[in-house]
């Protein structure tokens, strides 16, 4: 899977925008082995609520502890499907400026980020859904199972629950149930 898109990493890497932006990249974010890594260290306590504790972690910047609460409308501030639409559209936009040799491997359509195929030609475009969640219709379906203990739907993506909150069992496993108001 590390290659099936195109361009992939490594076609970037080698090109002088590519080079640049490790450069910074890491001067900015240097790489944290993951036996360094608190959010790497924290994940096995929450694989009942993988989802949350990862989408919580990118909003809030932090690891949760039991009682904080993940709303749908901080996932749809961010992943929201306009905003995804806008976020690939400068995505493209960059692209096109900056390496305009390589064909830009992300579209947005259908209210989907779609990925180009490592099986395209210049000639004929082969385009497949990301495999990652990416848009609040995708990610918090994932959130709603794991908070009551269902499957994930991936056509039901009408949410039901307007909150999550964290709770941790006796082991200090942590998982996520709906936020009732009452309490």
């Amino acid at each position: 899977m590390l290659y099936s898109y195109s361009p992939n990493s490594r076609d970037v890497h080698e090109t002088d925008v590519g080079k640049r932006g490790w450069e910074i990249s890491q001067a900015l974010d240097p790489i944290v082995p993951s036996h360094l890594d608190p959010f790497q260290q924290q994940g096995s306590r929450f694989r009942r609520c993988h989802h949350a504790y990862l989408y919580f972690h990118v909003v809030r910047r932090r690891i949760p502890v039991p009682g904080d609460a993940l709303q749908y409308q901080e996932i749809e501030i961010r992943w929201g499907v306009q905003e995804m639409a806008r976020a690939v559209g400068k995505f493209r936009a960059a692209w096109a400026r900056r390496l305009p040799q390589l064909p830009c491997p992300v579209k947005f359509e259908q209210d989907r980020v779609w990925c180009r195929s490592a099986e395209s030609k210049r000639s004929e475009e082969i385009w497949d859904q990301d495999h990652v969640p990416q848009t609040a219709p995708e990610i918090w379906p994932a959130i709603e199972a794991e908070a009551l203990g269902k499957e994930s739907s991936t056509t039901k993506n009408v949410p039901t629950l307007s909150a999550v909150v964290f709770r941790e069992d006796e082991e200090g496993n942590c998982y996520t149930e709906p936020l009732m108001l009452s309490q």
